[in-house]
């Protein structure tokens, strides 16, 4: 009797130990088709509820209107070299 609880511990233990091992081993699917992936947001989508000022800046020899989001940070709608999307640049004062 005292073989076989021992055995049954053993057992056990085993699995237990090696459970850590096997979850490590289990690879990760990554549906990259799904809506959680970023969509490219429009020029209405950045500025949302920001407001344009009467301030115009010039970056990389192109003049933008400067908006300001409700937090006051001052921005451009910029699009981006490589990929084409828009995005914001926020201007440092």
């Amino acid at each position: 009797m005292k073989k076989i609880i021992l055995l049954l511990c053993l057992i056990l233990s085993i699995t237990i130990l090696t459970l850590p091992v096997y979850a490590q081993l289990q690879g990760h699917t990554y549906d990259l088709d799904s809506s959680a992936t970023k969509k490219p947001k429009t020029e209405s989508e950045l500025i949302s509820d920001s407001k344009q000022t009467a301030d115009y800046a010039i970056y990389k020899g192109i003049r933008y209107p400067v908006y300001k989001s409700k937090t006051g940070k001052i921005f451009i709608i910029v699009k981006a070299k490589t990929s084409g999307n828009l995005y914001r640049k926020y201007i440092k004062t």
